[in-house]
């Protein structure tokens, strides 16, 4: 199953033998080919929940959909001090979760690090966990873009102050307790309330 976020709302791909509430405000699609892909897409307005199901192998149905959009990979981490405290960052006006682009020749997990050092300024991160993939797509230079962000949990010892990367448009960054995240989640991309609460579930 694939999840994707277009316009903060989830659109998702799955087979008919998945079992989903049809509630409220959903819509759910047939998917038998392309152009039924296309047209559910721009559907999406009119609708909080698009589900789509097909018979077959849910990956011919992803590969479809990567021919409407250009898959871009990211990796980022959700990262803990020795506080036992969680680090979130704010960009463009939301509580987020520091990730960035892939280099060619990094592995996902080298991404990860590099990009939670560059955006916050700590090191001594050590992986601890796969995560999960989160979708969401947007436009870029006429583009229609498809993000897959890989994430990570960590740990570090460093406990300097953090330093954030204003060119990557971050303004403040923070090491939130447990009784805090809900708050900062409230005001958060609904990717980042979906990583947040895969960690916490693991955490337990």
């Amino acid at each position: 199953m694939y999840k994707i976020f277009i316009n903060d709302k989830p659109f998702i791909l799955a087979p008919r033998t998945n079992r989903f509430e049809n509630g409220q405000g959903s819509l759910l699609i047939a998917y038998s080919e392309l152009q039924n892909l296309k047209q559910a897409i721009e559907l999406m307005d009119l609708s909080s929940v698009q589900i789509l199901t097909i018979t077959g192998d849910v990956e011919a149905m992803w590969n479809e959909f990567l021919k409407l959009y250009k898959l871009i990979d990211a990796a980022g981490g959700v990262v803990k001090n020795a506080e036992n405290k969680l680090l979130f960052i704010f960009r463009l006006g939301k509580w987020d979760l520091p990730k960035g682009k892939v280099d060619e020749g990094e592995t996902l997990e080298q991404a990860a690090i590099r990009e939670v050092e560059e955006e916050c300024g700590i090191s001594k991160l050590t992986i601890t966990g796969n995560l999960l993939t989160t979708y969401h797509t947007y436009q870029l230079k006429n583009k229609n873009i498809v993000k897959a962000s890989h994430w990570f949990s960590m740990t570090t010892a460093d406990n300097r102050p953090l330093k954030v990367q204003t060119e990557e448009n971050i303004t403040d960054a923070c090491w939130a307790s447990h009784k805090k995240i809900p708050e900062l989640l409230s005001n958060a991309y609904p990717s980042i309330q979906v990583v947040m609460k895969n960690y916490l579930s693991e955490e337990k």
